[in-house]
């Protein structure tokens, strides 16, 4: 393995031998330890053999552990930590003459200013592995090998982290091809980063993990003067980052080690202590983005049928057709494109064309308008230029407003019931890799109906309590008055029930304190006619046409939901018809919000009020 030492006139030293003994060249361009072989190897040995510390005749070009006893005595001899290590300790003090105890001094490796304690060094090293134990994907910045130790008997100061990275499939990969960055992180901190796609930053090995001739680089983050603090134990995280834009051929496992010593730190005394070791390895898979991923949801109680009133002189603008909830699962994506597509309520005249009734449709995200065009005979309306992003993990309402055209009566655009409701919702977007995507909610919207002259509810009153002495029932009421066209008789079912059933008088929602609709039972849900308006007998009520009526919505709820709850009723619509026993009732919706909401009323569960 290459490691390389920052020394004056780099990777020479001239060895000056015992006084009467001529000088000697060596290019010592890397440390030495058991298992090293070659040339620089063989001019180590001949110098301890030289200066009696090894045999003679024993060169061999080995570095075996014969030649580390033999480092070890020299060491000792010349004041160095006797590790059998052949350093930068040991590589500088050979180049300051020292080869016997003549005239020797201790040498330091560097300062020490604020580093506390002794001769300090690491203890229980430990590799953890791969701590996000996932994938890297492309683009994405992930933490593939931790270790961790604790500083013994002083301070130290890690000023040097090498790693290797080998490709586990054999490929004829570079690590500086898949990779942007590499980075140390210790408490969520970066400490050091190195540009991992400048090939000149890795070096090229010829073994790892005991193995020759496979494809390893090694990887050095010099100066990274990072302070342990004596008795403090310390997590290092290596993260890499990988390229945005890998091809299938580079996807696969790479192994990731330490090198052999390639962790350098400083303890108080100023000596250079090592760890790492390439067999204690782990592996990080490279793999393809997940694909950005959007989902809309649509609810059907926002999405109610609505009647609309119209002008037969003036556009009516600002009309709520449509709502959904878009939410981003996968990635952070851009939403370039939306495409409503409209179709006409059954009720709709046969031959009016989409442009007769809508002028103008509006996109509304998150309360903000995004986008307007104008409806054509196709009702396909599309909204592009959106540009808005949606960061994973956040959701956004969507809301499709329209202007109505006047039905006016010389042009006979549309008729009087006339409608439109949105079949589909498509949303073009690009994800976090820059990938096209695309995603179709055709959940049908409620029928808008435009109605000359309709019919009008206002609110009288509204209460709340408890339903007498049964505290896991509430009892509400909610008073309110029905207006009829001045052109028409009206007809509402003399019945009540919730916003999931069909062909009732009053329909309204059981809420949460949170206003969020929940499932209860009722033991009575009954609409009553206060005043006004007459009893049909035949399970109508009339308001005849320009005439008010008052009507009372009665409900108990009992708490069935397990827990004591707080709830409320809201009026959520009215059905009517222009006659009775007709089927075919028009659900009034318009304006029925939070005002016709109650109070709420807390009430225990069944079993805790017996």
């Amino acid at each position: 393995m290459k490691i390389f030492t920052k020394i004056a006139a780099f990777a020479v030293v001239a060895l000056a031998l015992v006084a009467g003994t001529s000088s000697a060249d060596a290019a010592f361009t890397r440390y030495l330890t058991v298992g090293s072989t070659g040339t620089d190897v063989s001019e180590l040995q001949s110098i301890l053999v030289s200066n009696g510390y090894l045999a003679a005749g024993l060169p061999s070009g080995y570095f075996g552990a014969l030649t580390k006893a033999a480092v070890m005595k020299w060491q000792a001899a010349v004041g160095l930590p006797a590790t059998g290590y052949f350093g930068p300790m040991s590589i500088a003090k050979i180049g300051m003459g020292s080869t016997s105890t003549s005239g020797s001094t201790t040498s330091t490796s560097g300062s020490t200013t604020g580093l506390k304690g002794g001769d300090g060094d690491f203890k229980d090293f430990d590799v953890l592995g791969n701590p996000d134990n996932e994938e890297v994907e492309e683009g994405e910045t992930v933490e593939v090998f931790a270790f961790e130790f604790e500083a013994d008997d002083s301070d130290l100061l890690v000023e040097r982290v090498e790693f290797v990275a080998s490709s586990s499939l054999n490929q004829v990969e570079k690590p500086w091809k898949v990779l942007d960055e590499v980075s140390i992180v210790v408490d969520g901190k970066t400490i050091a980063d190195v540009d991992a796609s400048d090939e000149d930053n890795w070096d090229e090995e010829t073994s790892f993990n005991g193995a020759s001739n496979v494809n390893a680089y090694s990887l050095r983050f010099d100066d990274v003067d990072y302070k342990v603090e004596e008795g403090d134990t310390v997590e290092f995280a290596i993260a890499v980052t990988a390229t945005d834009d890998l091809d299938t051929d580079e996807l696969g496992n790479w192994d990731i080690a330490l090198a052999d010593d390639g962790i350098r730190a400083r303890n108080a005394e100023g000596i250079d202590v090592y760890e790492g070791n390439d067999t204690d390895d782990t592996t990080f898979t490279l793999d393809e983005a997940t694909a950005g991923d959007l989902t809309v949801t649509v609810d059907t109680d926002d999405n109610e049928d609505a009647e609309v009133e119209i002008s037969e002189d003036d556009s009516t603008d600002d009309v709520v057709i449509y709502t959904a909830q878009v939410e981003s699962e996968d990635g952070d994506n851009n939403i370039e494109e939306v495409r409503i597509t409209l179709s006409t309520t059954s009720a709709t005249t046969v031959g009016t064309d989409f442009d007769d009734m809508i002028d103008t449709l509006y996109l509304f995200i998150d309360g903000d308008e995004v986008g307007s065009e104008s409806v054509d005979s196709t009702g396909i309306v599309t909204f592009d230029d959106i540009d808005v992003d949606i960061e994973e993990g956040d959701e956004f309402a969507f809301e499709v407003r329209a202007d109505i055209n006047e039905q006016g009566q010389d042009e006979d655009n549309y008729n009087n019931g006339d409608g439109v409701y949105v079949t589909s919702m498509r949303i073009d977007f690009v994800d976090a890799q820059d990938d096209d995507q695309t995603v179709t909610d055709t959940t049908d919207g409620g029928d808008i109906t435009f109605s000359l002259n309709a019919l009008s509810v206002d609110l009288a009153s509204k209460s709340a309590k408890m339903y007498g002495t049964q505290d896991n029932k509430g009892e509400y009421y909610i008073t309110f008055k029905v207006s009829a066209p001045e052109e028409e008789d009206i007809y509402i079912p003399n019945g009540a029930a919730s916003s999931t059933a069909t062909n009732t008088g009053a329909y309204f929602k059981i809420l949460n304190t949170g206003n969020s609709q929940v499932t209860a039972t009722t033991s009575l849900a009954e609409l009553n006619l206060v005043s006004g308006g007459s009893d049909e007998g035949n399970g109508y009520y009339k308001v005849s046409k320009g005439n008010t009526a008052t009507f009372e919505l009665h409900v108990v709820v009992d708490n069935t939901l397990g827990g004591d709850r707080g709830l409320k009723v809201q009026l959520s619509g009215v059905d009517y018809n222009t006659r009775a026993l007709v089927p075919g009732l028009t659900r009034f919706t318009s304006g029925l919000d939070e005002e016709y909401r109650t109070s709420s009323v807390l009430l225990l569960t069944a079993d805790a009020s017996n």
